[in-house]
């Protein structure tokens, strides 16, 4: 394996050619399967993460059978498959075939709805991809050679993008590697990763509340509790500070609001918008139309001077998320009203 056309796709240089291909079947009499490898729909997904719909809607129809028939149906334009509706039956489906293609089709799925902000259906597709990441390492040795590479990728376009309202999970290597010990002498052994259900509530709202409601019961229906998981994952936020001052306007300082009326003038007659940043509490508290006003004018219309950074409206849409009421249809708005801020 010293000649040139392989040696730079051996180094991570190029994919390899077809003469490449022909020179390895030949020495291998035709057992490394290289061209399957190059071609496998899994690196799509991994070297265009951020592409959308397109590559993950590309990759369905070129995987088996076994697997097709769990997310497509053959729509009545040419033919052609589409996807299917895809509930609970479908992933436990996918999850028992163990297979690379069941991998690469969770991960399509989760590349999908996450493409439309289905954090539901996204967080269950991930989770049972991870949950069966072992398995199609156990079935593919050649997977294992590359395995903290592989892990990587898989943890930058998938596993950190897990998320369900404030909740977010650790997909550690450590669980992956445990559970293949596992299999080596239990090929059943199972991963001890609770995958969730699309089929539990009619709407994501409903999940939320449903998600929102153990999380309580676990932390013993405290609100300061809630409170604190919801601060536990944001950057450079110390829950205890925040449960103790409430009525702070969100670390916005006084003179700020000083700087914003002089410089719209102490006496203009002109009302300005935007001038008014909630607290804490009222964003916890408030009733939903007036706190969706008061919200939309600071996060849209306020002055310079007011403008809030990241790390306020994260803190905003943690709360909103924690409130008993975030099925409500405004305060979802308001959520998403705060997404869009952080994605400006």
């Amino acid at each position: 394996m010293s000649s040139g056309i392989c040696r730079k796709w051996r180094n991570g240089e190029g994919l390899p050619t077809q003469a490449t291909i022909a020179i390895v079947d030949e020495i291998t009499d035709g057992k490394s399967n290289l061209a399957y490898w190059r071609n496998l729909p899994l690196w799509q997904l991994l070297t265009e993460p951020f592409e959308g719909t397109g590559i993950a809607l590309q990759v369905l129809p070129f995987l088996s059978y076994e697997v097709q028939r769990f997310v497509l149906v053959r729509g009545s334009v040419k033919g052609y498959p589409v996807l299917g509706e895809v509930g609970d039956r479908q992933v436990r489906g996918l999850g028992e075939i163990r297979s690379l293609d069941a991998f690469t089709a969770l991960l399509a799925l989760a590349r999908i709805s996450d493409a439309s902000n289905q954090d539901l259906r996204h967080s269950v597709f991930v989770s049972q991809a991870f949950a069966i990441f072992a398995h199609v390492l156990a079935r593919n040795d050649q997977m294992q050679c590359c395995f903290d590479d592989l892990f990587d990728a898989l943890t930058f376009s998938f596993w950190s993008n897990w998320y369900l309202g404030w909740f977010r999970r650790d997909f550690s290597k450590e669980t992956v590697v445990d559970h293949l010990v596992r299999l080596r002498t239990n090929p059943k052994a199972p991963c001890d990763v609770d995958v969730g259900s699309i089929d539990d509530a009619a709407t994501e709202g409903d999940l939320y509340a449903t998600t929102f409601n153990h999380m309580w019961g676990m932390m013993g229906g405290s609100a300061a509790s809630a409170v604190r998981c919801v601060y536990s994952g944001l950057p450079d936020v110390k829950s205890e500070e925040i449960m103790s001052n409430l009525d702070d306007r969100f670390g916005m300082p006084e003179s700020a609001f000083e700087a914003a009326i002089e410089s719209h003038g102490h006496n203009s007659p002109v009302y300005r918008t935007g001038m008014y940043v909630p607290t804490r509490r009222e964003v916890m508290e408030m009733e939903p139309t007036k706190l969706y006003e008061i919200l939309i004018d600071w996060l849209w219309e306020c002055p310079s001077e007011l403008i809030p950074n990241d790390t306020q409206i994260c803190e905003v849409r943690a709360i909103l998320l924690a409130r008993p009421d975030f099925a409500d249809e405004t305060i979802r708005k308001l959520v998403g009203e705060c997404s869009d801020f952080l994605s400006t």
